[in-house]
């Protein structure tokens, strides 16, 4: 499990990746605005309020590393320890984000 330290780290100023962090060989998970962004590129992945290090809510997405394999052809993708860099075009505001954010179910 990556350290909450490193996904905030990541996250805070993220407006153009998705972040993809190793769970386990097939299972990776997106946190925050890459889950956001996941979620508005391919809507067809569960994303929820989770209650992770220390009762820090982040919300997330699990993701099948497999299927996203088949998704990801043709765009630009960065390695970085146990994270996959996902890049993208996507454009929102932060306003849309967390009105997103504050409508998600909780783990």
């Amino acid at each position: 499990m990556i350290s909450l330290y490193k996904i905030l780290e990541s996250e805070v100023h993220n407006k153009k990746s998705i972040y993809l962090y190793k769970e386990n060989d097939i299972l990776w998970k997106a946190y925050e605005h890459s889950a956001y962004i996941l979620s508005k590129i391919f809507p067809d992945f569960l994303v929820k309020n989770e209650v992770v290090d220390l009762n820090f809510i982040l919300c997330t997405a699990m993701v099948d590393i497999r299927k996203m394999k088949d998704l990801m052809t043709g765009t630009a993708l960065n390695f970085h320890d146990d994270c996959l860099e996902i890049v993208t075009n996507y454009k929102y505001k932060e306003e849309d984000f967390i009105v997103w954010k504050s409508t998600l179910p909780e783990d």
